[in-house]
């Protein structure tokens, strides 16, 4: 119907949401084709938010399939966007999400960085999910650097926040959450690691961040 009305804003939308879906069901293929489709669409009819939409939805297909040398550049364009323009949200979103393509590439300290701001940003705003999205960047962090403590509270409160608000986590972020959590039974054994996430379930929201954030 906008291809028949001459809408290009609304096909460039509806082009977006259908790579979205894509994504989802991971046709990345086709996927790709409609996120690029969006993308180019947008560039043409200057709509500058839907380029940035366009351009981090390609980042986070990349972090889908594991293709972190391609979903940084594009990630890291979409980051320069947001901040070109002052938009929070979307700088804050950036940031996490360029954290989870730092731990692709096992860049760990950049990676806490990008979280860190990310983090903050999130928790100002009153953004749990996104607060979520970072502790678990910030959880596989830790267990890199040997703080299993810390990383088991994050993932603890994580738990907390999904039960709060029915999140459900993007593919790389619910299998890079899996992940550590193996990892953290395999070291703590299921009774240590069971006990710490209750720790951290049972801080606020502010305490396990301020948490997090510690050197």
């Amino acid at each position: 119907l906008h291809a028949e009305t001459h809408d290009e804003i609304g096909s460039a939308d509806a082009l977006n949401l259908l790579g979205v879906i894509a994504t989802g069901d991971g046709s990345y293929g086709e996927a790709r084709d409609l996120l690029e489709r969006a993308k180019s669409m947008r560039e043409r009819i200057g709509d500058e938010v839907g380029v940035q939409v366009s351009t981090h939805n390609l980042g986070l297909l990349a972090l889908n399939q594991g293709d972190y040398k391609h979903a940084l550049p594009a990630l890291e364009e979409a980051l320069a966007i947001a901040e070109k323009h002052e938009w929070d949200t979307y700088i804050a979103n950036s940031l996490c999400d360029l954290g989870f393509a730092e731990l692709g590439e096992e860049r760990f300290d950049q990676a806490r960085a990008h979280f860190a701001a990310g983090l903050e940003d999130a928790l100002r705003m009153g953004w749990r999910e996104n607060v979520a999205y970072c502790l678990v960047g910030f959880s596989s962090v830790d267990l890199a650097k040997g703080r299993l403590d810390r990383a088991a509270h994050s993932l603890g409160q994580v738990d907390r926040i999904v039960e709060d608000t029915h999140l459900i986590f993007e593919i790389y972020a619910e299998r890079e959450r899996e992940r550590v959590e193996r990892e953290l039974r395999a070291h703590l054994g299921p009774d240590g690691f069971e006990v710490l996430r209750a720790e951290g379930r049972s801080l606020s929201i502010e305490q396990a961040v301020a948490e997090a954030l510690e050197p």
